[in-house]
């Protein structure tokens, strides 16, 4: 895909891809859609949709950084292997912050129909 179109399920699909993201912090599901992306504050930086991207340097993860640190054992290397992802989708956009991610393909060798 070069996200010039938007790709829909249908009985030619061979699999699903699963993402985990492993021990998230904080995740943001929503607005704005592909077609309301420049309003996003990364957009300038080279966020676009139908991409999956990290963020370097992620004002979101300071932020977490900032509020946690009233805590009386707050440490910033508690945050250290934290990572800020971005996948745009057609109708939303899906951000979090986690440790790591992995992902599986499962293969299907035939679509049920219901």
């Amino acid at each position: 895909m070069d996200g010039t179109y938007v790709y829909i399920r249908n009985t030619n699909d061979t699999g699903i891809a699963c993402i985990t993201f492993e021990f998230y912090r904080q995740f943001k599901f929503g607005s704005p859609n592909d077609e309301a992306i420049k309003g996003h504050p990364l957009f300038k930086l080279g966020l676009r949709p139908y991409s999956f991207l990290k963020v370097l340097n992620s004002e979101w993860i300071k932020e977490l950084i900032k509020m946690n640190k009233v805590h009386p054992e707050h440490k910033d290397e508690y945050f250290k292997d934290c990572k800020h992802f971005i996948y745009f989708f057609h109708d939303s956009c899906f951000e979090v912050v986690c440790d790591s991610y992995k992902f599986e393909v499962s293969v299907n060798k035939s679509i049920n129909r219901q």
